[in-house]
């Protein structure tokens, strides 16, 4: 799980908020508070269980205005491992060991 995390924290484009499921959210959380000073201090991590401090609402109602100023992705591309409301409009782009939301053509 460790791997998985630092594999994530490394791959993604900052500014950037990643969506993790409730098995996922907990390694990825720690290895971003262990790793604290890192470069990449502006990836926010939300989840059901807990989020990064600092992290703005993600919702329906959000994604277009974060979208517009964050990389957006989410751990799994399987239906019920990330919000219903991510596939009105975007679509799901494997990107490493994640998956990057992207527009709708």
């Amino acid at each position: 799980a460790s791997q998985f995390a630092i594999q994530a924290l490394i791959t993604v484009k900052s500014p950037a908020l990643i969506y993790a499921d409730s098995t996922a959210a907990a390694p990825l959380l720690l290895v971003q508070e262990l790793h604290r000073s890192s470069k990449k201090n502006d990836i926010k991590i939300v989840s059901s269980i807990g989020s990064t401090e600092g992290t703005p609402l993600f919702n329906s109602q959000t994604i277009d205005d974060l979208f517009s100023k964050r990389n957006i992705y989410v751990v799994s591309n399987i239906n019920g491992y990330y919000p219903d409301f991510i596939l009105d409009g975007y679509k799901l782009e494997s990107d490493g060991v994640l998956y990057k939301v992207e527009k709708r053509d």
